[in-house]
């Protein structure tokens, strides 16, 4: 089997978030739940915590209600990047939305910031989602947190108007770190009913289901983290409020399985048909079963763990394939770097370190960057420190040589000017 291994002889391969970018990760974690080491040793995956905030200001610069007012009147949102949410149950686009011609297409899902108003003022929650994804405080908290955690993250916002109760008793299907912004918002949380589920275990209630195991009101600055799984309900007491919903996206074994699968598809025998007329006797059938699973079993224990964790890990980094942002900029940058210009790994870019018989592989989120091996000194030394020109770069390539890789690397979205 090829082996799709680590980079080279030089020592560990280098994570794949930069250093930088995992030292904000964690100060970032740290603003949620205080102890770092605490919290991922005891909490996470395991119970919900509650975190009281020691500066509300530091919140209110990830999102606010003027920043909310500003999405839905400026910025020509569409759904589904807003829901409209009362009494548990969600509103249909066509309530709160509008059309408009933009160049020479009718758009009829445009957001209708009036509309929006009326609704929240009737008593409707209104839900911004995928802010990660548009909203750059928030881009960068979750590309922080991923860079500590290595697991994906989003971001949602909940605007609602005193005295609301948006869903149902339910469980959320991945972990969220709850970050009252503005107002308060109380929590019921209980005790999960499966433990850790996964897409399409779902559940939910009208009913709360008994006594909750944490119940409070979050103010400004507070964070409730929640394991996927735990049951809540949420309501506004008499005042208004905004919150932020962080959810982390695991990685799970689960994806073990599918790595497995792919890679015994080589294996002629388990591309072999079932026996003909294998319906026929049920009995039979169980014995060939239990046959082909202790092949299986066998087959398993040959495979080369090296090869499942780069599979595992090239999926963790391209699981959510982004374009680094700037790209015209990158253009600009690469015209300007010389010999003397000292670099930095982007933030928030993730790269997988591979190599391969006569080549570096640098696998990125949207694409693989692939290398002469002669540069594997040189790329190696520039994802793992900052602050390299190309005059200072260890390795075997030329002065000209190493410029055209620094460009190169700018031009791909790895490197910045620093």
């Amino acid at each position: 089997m090829p082996t799709g291994g680590p980079a080279g002889d030089d020592g560990p391969t280098p994570a794949v978030a930069g250093r930088a970018d995992r030292e904000r990760g964690r100060a970032a974690l740290e603003r949620l739940v205080g102890d770092v080491e605490v919290f991922l040793d005891d909490v996470w995956a395991r119970r919900p915590l509650l975190t009281p905030g020691a500066d509300p200001g530091q919140v209110r610069a990830l999102l606010s209600v003027a920043a909310v007012d500003a999405l839905l009147a400026e910025r020509g949102q569409r759904t589904p990047t807003v829901r409209l949410v009362r009494s548990g149950e969600t509103l249909p686009p066509e309530r709160y939305t509008t059309s408009a011609r933009i160049g020479s297409r009718q758009l009829s899902d445009l957001l209708d910031a009036g509309r929006i108003q009326a609704e929240y003022a009737a008593g409707a929650t209104v839900s911004l989602q995928g802010l990660h994804r548009y909203w750059p405080p928030l881009t960068d908290l979750c590309r922080s947190l991923e860079a500590l955690l290595s697991h994906p993250f989003q971001a949602n916002a909940y605007l609602s108007p005193p005295g609301a109760q948006g869903l149902r008793v339910h469980h959320d299907t991945h972990d969220v770190f709850v970050v009252q912004i503005e107002g308060s918002k109380h929590f019921d949380v209980y005790e999960p009913v499966i433990e850790l589920p996964v897409n399409g275990q779902h559940w939910s209630a009208d009913e709360p289901p008994g006594k909750p195991v944490l119940s409070a009101d979050l103010g400004p600055g507070d964070c409730l983290y929640m394991p996927r799984g735990w049951r809540h309900r949420a309501y506004t007491t008499d005042s208004p409020s905004l919150h932020l919903t962080v959810g982390l996206l695991a990685h799970t074994w689960l994806a073990l399985p599918a790595v497995l699968s792919d890679l015994i598809a080589g294996d002629v025998e388990f591309r072999r048909p079932l026996p003909a007329g294998f319906a026929h006797d049920p009995d039979d059938f169980t014995g060939e079963v239990a046959a082909r699973l202790k092949q299986l079993a066998a087959w398993v224990s040959d495979v080369d763990p090296e090869l499942v964790a780069d599979r595992l890990l090239r999926r963790s980094v391209t699981g959510r394939p982004t374009v680094a942002a700037g790209g015209l900029t990158r253009l600009v940058d690469r015209s300007v770097v010389t010999a003397q210009t000292s670099v930095r790994r982007r933030p928030g870019t993730p790269c997988l370190l591979r190599e391969d018989s006569g080549r570096v592989d640098l696998v990125l989120p949207d694409r693989t960057v692939s290398l002469p091996s002669v540069a594997r000194t040189a790329v190696r030394a520039l994802v793992e420190r900052d602050g390299h020109t190309a005059d200072s770069l260890p390795g075997s390539l030329d002065a000209a040589g190493r410029l055209v890789l620094i460009r190169r690397l700018v031009t791909e979205g790895l490197l910045e000017p620093a």
